[in-house]
C-alpha cells in the first residue's frame, strides 16, 4: 500500500492498482526516439504484475503500534522479502523472462535498484535485518540462474548484458513514474537516467506540471501524441485507528475513485 499524507487526509493506492498502472506505462512506451521494449509481452507482463502479489497484504491491512497503517516503505523486512520472492515465482510460472525481471526488481529494492537509483535506500538497522535480506538475495540469485538456464535457447539475445540490464532499467523507470503517480504527485519532477535504446543511450526525462492532472514531458517517450493513465485509489481521513479490524473495515467501506493523469510533449 502506498499511503500519502495530503493535508488532513491520506491518499491510499494498493500495490495491485499501482502494478496495473505501471503496466499501462510499459504498454505505451516507445516511439522514434525511444525503443519499444523487447520482448514486448514479457516486459509488459513484468510491469503489470511486478507488485500484484501484494494484493493479499493490502487486503490484510495491519497497523503499526501507534495506530497508523503500515505502508510499503515501512513493512518489516521478513514480510517484504517473502512477498517479493513469492511474486517473482508467480510471474515466472507464466513467463520466465517476466519472472526474471520481477525477481531482479525485488532484489533491487535493497541495492538502490542495482545502482540505478541513489534515492532507493532500505536501511538494514539490525543483524536480523541483514540476515533476512542476505538470505533473500541468495535465494533470488539461485532462482534467476535457473530462469536464465531455461531461457538460453529461446531468449539468448535478451540475456546479453546490454539488453538484459536495459530491460531491468526500463522496468525501474516505469515503476518510479508509477510510484510518483500512485502517491498523488502534483509538481515537477525528473527521472534520470532513462534508457532510450538498447545501445547504451540514456537521457533525462523532465516532467512539468500543467495543472488538472496534466504533465508535459521532455523528451517525450510514449507511442501516442498524448497518453492518459488511470488507476484506482482511496481517500481516508488522517486518524489513528483503534485496531486492525477497525482499519480494515474503514478500507472496505471507502469507495475507490478513479485518478487519471495525462501526458503530452512540450509544444514546439
Amino acid at each position: 500500500m502506498f499511503i500519502t499524507q495530503v493535508a488532513d487526509r491520506w491518499f491510499f493506492t494498493t500495490q495491485s492498482d499501482h502494478s496495473n498502472l505501471v503496466g499501462q506505462i510499459a504498454a505505451m512506451w516507445g516511439n522514434s526516439d525511444f525503443d519499444r521494449p523487447e520482448p514486448l509481452r514479457s516486459m509488459i507482463l513484468a510491469a503489470a504484475e511486478h507488485d500484484h502479489v501484494w494484493v493479499r497484504e493490502d487486503h490484510q491491512g495491519i497497523l503499526k503500534h501507534d495506530g497508523v497503517p503500515y505502508d510499503f516503505a515501512n513493512l518489516p523486512y521478513d514480510r517484504h522479502t517473502s512477498l517479493y520472492a513469492e511474486g517473482a515465482r508467480q510471474v515466472g510460472s507464466r513467463d520466465s523472462y517476466a519472472g526474471l525481471m520481477v525477481s531482479l526488481h525485488g532484489m533491487g529494492i535493497y541495492n538502490m535498484r542495482h545502482g540505478t537509483d541513489q534515492t532507493m535506500i532500505r536501511r538494514r538497522t539490525t543483524a536480523r535485518d541483514e540476515k533476512i535480506i542476505d538470505d533473500y538475495i541468495d535465494r533470488e540469485e539461485c532462482y534467476q540462474s535457473v530462469l536464465k538456464s531455461d531461457l538460453k535457447s529461446s531468449h539468448a539475445e535478451y540475456l546479453e548484458d546490454e539488453s538484459f540490464w536495459t530491460n531491468y532499467h526500463l522496468l525501474q523507470v516505469w515503476d518510479r513514474l508509477g510510484i510518483l503517480l500512485s502517491k498523488y504527485e502534483q509538481g515537477d519532477f525528473v527521472i534520470e537516467p532513462t534508457p532510450t535504446n538498447y545501445s547504451g543511450g540514456r537521457t533525462r526525462l523532465e516532467f512539468k506540471w500543467s495543472g488538472d492532472f496534466r504533465y508535459t514531458v521532455d523528451p517525450y517517450p510514449f507511442a501516442l501524441p498524448e497518453v492518459s493513465f488511470c488507476f484506482l485509489a482511496r481517500w481516508l481521513d488522517r486518524i489513528k485507528f483503534e485496531n486492525d479490524e477497525t482499519y480494515r473495515r474503514c478500507l472496505d467501506l471507502t469507495p475507490r475513485v478513479a485518478v487519471n493523469y495525462t501526458f503530452a510533449p512540450i509544444k514546439a
